[in-house]
C-alpha cells in the first residue's frame, strides 16, 4: 500500500489544469463509489447531497491552504473527497460486480479512475490497445481509459507503433478497488489526526502475512 499517493494528488500547484481534477465520491459508510468531475461534486455540495471530507490544497507560497473555486456569487473549496449524506442504490454498481460484466466505456473509466493510460491526464474515452480494425476485442485486457488527445494521436496503431507506452496494465474489474479503499481510509484518518502520518504503512501486507 502507498498511503502517500492520495496526499500527493490532493496538493496541486498553480500550473495545474483544473479540468484534469476529479472528486472521489464515497457512500455513507465511506465505501468508494467512483470519481466524478469536480464541477459535479461542487453542484452536489450546493444541493446538500454530499458532505466534503477533504479538499484540494495548494502550497505555492509555502503556506498550505484550501484551493478555492469561485463564481460571481459564491466561493467553495475544491472537493477532493466527498461522501453521500444518505444511501442511494446504484444499479450500475450491481452491473459492475457481475462476473460477465461487459467492458463498457463507463466501466473502463471507473476501473482506471478516469486516468489516461498514455499520459495520465483525465480520461473521458476508452481506447482499444490492439485496434479493432486489426482484431482487437472489447475485452477488459484490450481496453484502457484515454483522454481525447491521446486517443486521436494513437489512432489505428498499437502503443508500440505510436510510441505511446502504457502507464499501467489493464485488468479485469469487479467494481471494487481494495487498495484504493485502504488508501482512502488511511488518508481520512490522518487528515482527522486519528493516527500519525504513515502509521498504517504496510498494514495490508501485514494482515495478509498473518492470514
Amino acid at each position: 500500500m502507498a498511503p502517500t499517493t492520495l496526499k500527493r494528488r490532493s496538493v496541486v500547484g498553480s500550473t495545474a489544469r483544473l479540468e484534469n481534477l476529479s472528486t472521489l465520491v464515497l457512500d455513507v459508510n465511506l465505501t468508494v463509489i467512483r470519481h466524478v468531475p469536480w464541477q459535479r461534486a461542487v453542484t452536489m455540495m450546493v444541493h446538500g447531497s454530499v458532505n466534503m471530507l477533504a479538499s484540494y490544497t495548494t502550497d505555492d507560497d509555502g503556506v498550505m491552504r484550501e484551493l478555492m473555486v469561485r463564481s460571481p456569487s459564491r466561493s467553495h473549496p475544491l472537493p477532493f473527497i466527498v461522501s453521500l449524506v444518505q444511501y442511494v442504490h446504484d444499479p450500475y454498481a450491481d452491473f459492475l460486480t457481475a462476473r460477465n460484466a461487459k467492458a463498457s466505456t463507463r466501466a473502463i473509466l471507473a476501473r482506471d479512475n478516469h486516468r489516461c493510460g498514455y499520459c495520465g491526464d483525465r480520461a473521458t474515452t476508452r481506447d482499444h490497445i490492439q485496434p479493432r480494425s486489426r482484431g482487437g476485442l472489447d475485452t477488459w485486457e484490450n481496453l484502457i481509459a484515454a483522454c481525447v488527445a491521446c486517443n486521436n494521436v494513437k489512432a489505428d496503431r498499437t502503443p508500440d507503433e505510436a510510441g505511446m507506452p502504457l502507464l499501467f496494465e489493464p485488468s479485469t474489474y469487479d467494481g471494487f478497488d481494495s487498495t484504493l479503499q485502504e488508501q482512502v481510509w488511511q488518508f481520512l484518518m490522518e487528515q482527522s489526526g486519528a493516527v500519525p502520518s504513515g502509521a498504517l504503512d504496510g498494514l495490508g501486507e501485514d494482515a495478509e502475512k498473518a492470514a
